[in-house]
């Protein structure tokens, strides 16, 4: 590997109603992972049909 390797944290996708759940699990989480959040399934649907980058 060289100076230029560039690592990529692995995604998740946490869904949950209550906003203090989901603050939570992405301060726990941010160090090694892209925490990307959803207020309810039809928002993570929405998230995962659009996005491009889909969680691990």
């Amino acid at each position: 590997m060289n100076d230029k390797t560039v690592f990529k944290k692995p995604i998740i996708l946490a869904i949950d109603d209550d906003a203090e759940n989901l603050f939570l699990l992405v301060n726990i989480l941010k160090d090694k992972y892209k925490v990307i959040v959803a207020t309810g399934g039809y928002k993570a649907l929405e998230i995962l049909k659009l996005d491009n980058e889909k969680p691990d």
